[in-house]
């Protein structure tokens, strides 16, 4: 499944890079919309993952992987690029959110595959693991600096029900692969040697990382009520509900990952749970989706 929405995604974008280039640029320079192309690096990565820890097969894992290199290069600096060098720029409140964070996920998702690869790429092990450990580090760098703009966001300025929308579940969910992406070094280290004496520092790192996202699981949870509940916002399909379920995975996965490194069973427990959570969101939102895609074109084929 993966595969084929992978493929026809890269159509579609390839057919928008073409044909529709203009747009395109301009979105990638929207403070609304420019971060959400790091999508497909993030997306890269998760596909290259599948194929070396679940198919053990590294020719298309280290290609995706490349391809997400480049495409990370591209994005990160012309997206920054663009939205610095506009001379009328929208006010914090209408720019910030939490859509920001997939610069962090794109980030951490090159140092996960990169260190899943370290023995199947051209370049030396420590070449390869001292890429992935600078990629972390910058990725928590990048995770602070955000986040305290997306805090002042939403305590200082006002929010709207409307405003609080499901990417800002990524402020939850860019911690959570930040402590993947800790322990995946972790584990790496402990193998191969290199760079040992960053063991204890990542353990702590990680660790840091996981409570900051579970810390914000409750207050994200909270506002979601409000948004639905109390201010009765209409509950309609929309593609940035896959962060939500993004966001619940990685919490999972990472959640048991990080069990394993420091040896503590309980979090197994928390991550089996979430597990399920994640599930039950995944089929939900697939369902959803669907659902909204045959009603959008059974209208179309009618005429």
């Amino acid at each position: 499944m993966n595969n084929v929405e992978y493929g026809v995604l890269i159509i579609l974008l390839s057919i928008r890079l073409v044909g529709y280039f203009p747009a395109l640029r301009a979105d990638l320079a929207s403070y609304e919309k420019g971060a959400g192309f790091f999508t497909v690096v993030a997306g890269s990565c998760i596909l290259g993952t599948q194929y070396g820890l679940v198919k053990q097969n590294y020719l298309p894992a280290t290609l995706l992987w490349l391809v997400a290199l480049v495409l990370w290069l591209l994005l990160f600096y012309s997206f920054l690029t663009l939205v610095i060098t506009q001379t009328e720029k929208p006010p914090v409140e209408k720019s910030i959110s939490g859509v920001w964070l997939l610069l962090v996920v794109a980030t951490q998702s090159l140092a996960i595959l990169g260190v899943i690869l370290t023995s199947h790429l051209i370049f030396s092990a420590d070449i390869t693991l001292f890429f992935a450990l600078s990629a972390y580090l910058l990725g928590l760098v990048l995770y602070l600096i955000l986040v305290t703009l997306i805090v002042y966001r939403l305590a200082f300025l006002p929010v709207s029900a409307e405003e609080f929308k499901p990417p800002y579940w990524i402020v939850m969910g860019a911690a959570a692969i930040s402590t993947l992406s800790g322990v995946t070094l972790i584990q790496k280290l402990s193998t191969t040697g290199l760079f040992l004496e960053f063991r204890s520092v990542l353990t702590g790192m990680s660790l840091l990382a996981w409570a900051t996202s579970t810390g914000w699981i409750p207050l994200l949870a909270v506002l979601s009520i409000w948004r639905y509940v109390v201010k009765k916002v209409t509950l309609t399909y929309h593609p940035q509900y896959w962060a939500f379920v993004f966001c619940m995975g990685m919490y999972s996965v990472c959640s048991w990952r990080l069990a394993e490194v420091m040896t503590i069973p309980y979090l197994k427990s928390i991550a089996g749970v979430f597990l399920y959570i994640s599930l039950a969101a995944w089929l939900a939102t697939f369902l959803w989706m669907g659902r909204h895609i045959i009603r959008a074109v059974t209208p179309a084929i009618g005429r």
